[in-house]
Order: structure tokens, then sequence, then C-alpha cells
């Protein structure tokens, strides 16, 4: 059955988005190359509600044609860009601005009781405080993938914030990347 993965980028003050609506980002490194072709192997979908949505969509469509970009950012936005998107939104989003984009046609919870039910990879949270904390409290997700940044933002959005049910996590995985960052693996009990 496939798995919905939330996975994000946190700093290490535990903020997953700074008082500027940003996300922390991490350096990037071979290590972080082997954590996007993780990615890419692992997930075939990736769900954003629309302010997510819209920050994903004025990065990737170009950033491989960004001088300087690093070569790993280049061969990850070709996956992020064909890789299928589902965008939960009420006000207007152009579709058309990131390729393999689709509007929600059900509820997040029938969204993902449908996709586990189809064959495919797992189902992933990239991005979007908001979307992966509707996920949490509706007891949606079977993983939570965090990339602590040795980064302190001192403000902002923290993805445990607010009536987060108590769930048990067990740690599935750490590893420390050559820049100082950590990553680390729970399944959701």
């Amino acid at each position: 059955m496939r798995r919905l993965v939330v996975s994000m980028v946190v700093s290490l003050d535990g903020f997953v988005e700074g008082a500027d609506g940003n996300p922390p980002v991490p350096e990037w490194s071979a290590d972080l190359d082997d954590w996007t072709t993780e990615a890419e192997r692992r997930f075939d979908l990736l769900i954003y509600g629309h302010v997510a949505w819209r920050q994903m969509a004025a990065f990737w469509p170009g950033a491989a044609n960004v001088a300087g970009m690093p070569p790993g950012i280049a061969a990850f936005a070709g996956w992020m860009n064909s890789v299928r998107k589902c965008v939960f939104s009420s006000a207007p989003v152009a579709l058309s601005d990131w390729s393999g984009s689709a509007r929600a046609d059900v509820s997040l919870p029938d969204l993902v009781a449908r996709e586990r039910t189809r064959p495919g990879q797992d189902m992933v949270i990239f991005a979007g405080v908001t979307m992966a904390q509707t996920a949490l409290r509706a007891g949606l997700v079977d993983e939570i993938r965090l990339l602590t940044v040795p980064l302190v933002m001192g403000a902002g959005r923290r993805l445990f914030d607010g009536p987060l049910s108590g769930r048990s996590l067990a740690l599935t995985d750490l590893r420390r990347m050559d820049t100082g960052a950590v990553l680390s693996q729970y399944r959701v009990a």
C-alpha cells in the first residue's frame, strides 16, 4: 500500500517557515544530491496547498536554466517538473505554470484513501506547513522525514505547533549530512 510522507526542511530551532514565509534553505552538497535521488526513486505524487505550490511553481520550472545553479539542483528540477502534483486550493491557480499539476477534486482524506489503492510509489507533502499539519491532524501521515539544517531562524511557523494529537513516533533512520544537517526519519505509530 502506498504511504503518505511529510518531508520538510526544518531549522535547528524547529521552524519550517521563516517569519517571511520562506522555508529554511539547505546548503547543497553531495549528501543532498543523494537525498533528492532517494525522493525521485520513492515518490510519484507531490501534494501541495496553493501557497506552497505557488512558491514551488515560481522556482522549479526555470531552475535548471539558472546560471551558477549546482548540477544537483538542475538534475532534481527535471524530476520536480515531471512528477505528478496535486494542488488543494479554493483560489484560482494557473496550473499550466508548472507541468504535471492538477487541482484536487476531492478532500485530502479522500485523495489519500484513493491513492493508497492505486499502484505506484509513495505520496509526499514536500512543502507547506498548513497542508502537512492538516494531514497530521487527520491521521493520514505514515512517515515524517525531517532535514534539520544548522540554522537558527528565530521566528516563523513550526510543523508541530497547534492542536496536533499526541502520536508516538518511532525513529527509523538518522544520518549526518556532509553540511552538518541531520536527516531524521520517523514512522508514525
